[in-house]
């Protein structure tokens, strides 16, 4: 199996493809990191597709729509990534339709409710499905996650992934991008829909937003800025 995660861009040409796949280590489950070249949405629907039906899960990091996920997202204090740039949402889009062979996860609501747990059963159900980075990398730390372009904001993003069992052979993941990163956790919130380990936020009739975690907090806070001095 493939847990494949994808970073959309607003650059037609920037669409970021991480995939994980499951190995033994020491310590026990390794989920392998493979990042791939940057491309248009029509390249990576091809590289997904060639692992074959069966073989791919796919979390897309944007949404195919605005919908209940989105005010699900933001009533819990998770981050969305708000407005997007009409590219942004062409290239979504043309991922979701592109991929669409794969079907659309949309779980069974009990009573009409916006949110539930996912279980081991979930791949019937459809095996691509909405997520977004950044709530990923809150659900893993229990916190809003710091800013991403400070050093303190990649270190928790890495260590969330790491320890969650996430490992890059070829150098590690301190030498890949912040894009690379967000990918890699879209592609762990395909695992855990795979392993029964995640929650859904939304409505199953417009496509549902997973995320990796099945004790999903009633509000995501934010870590206090550290301590500064005044000038004079």
């Amino acid at each position: 199996m493939r847990y494949c995660g994808i970073h959309v861009s607003a650059d037609p040409g920037r669409q970021r493809l991480c995939t994980l796949h499951g190995r033994r280590g020491a310590d026990g489950l390794e989920l392998v990191a493979s990042f791939y070249d940057t491309g248009s949405v029509e390249q990576v629907v091809r590289t997904v597709c060639g692992f074959g039906r069966g073989e791919a899960l796919v979390g897309i990091g944007a949404p195919s729509r605005v919908g209940a996920d989105r005010a699900e997202l933001q009533r819990r204090g998770l981050p969305g990534r708000g407005e997007q740039s009409p590219t942004a949402i062409a290239a979504a889009q043309g991922l979701y339709e592109g991929l669409s062979e794969l079907g659309r996860y949309r779980p069974q609501s009990v009573n009409g409710a916006l949110s539930g747990l996912v279980d081991a059963t979930a791949l019937p159900f459809g095996r691509v499905f909405e997520t977004d980075c950044e709530a990923v990398f809150c659900a893993l730390l229990g916190h809003r996650a710091p800013p991403e372009a400070t050093p303190w904001g990649g270190q928790q993003r890495i260590s969330a992934l790491r320890r969650k069992g996430v490992v890059d052979d070829d150098g590690g993941l301190w030498h890949r991008t912040l894009e690379e990163l967000a990918a890699a956790a879209a592609a762990y919130a395909a695992y855990a829909l795979s392993a029964g380990l995640g929650a859904w936020l939304g409505d199953p009739a417009e496509g549902v937003l997973v995320v990796p975690t099945a004790g999903l907090l009633d509000s995501y806070e934010t870590l206090p800025p550290p301590a500064r001095s005044g000038l004079a």
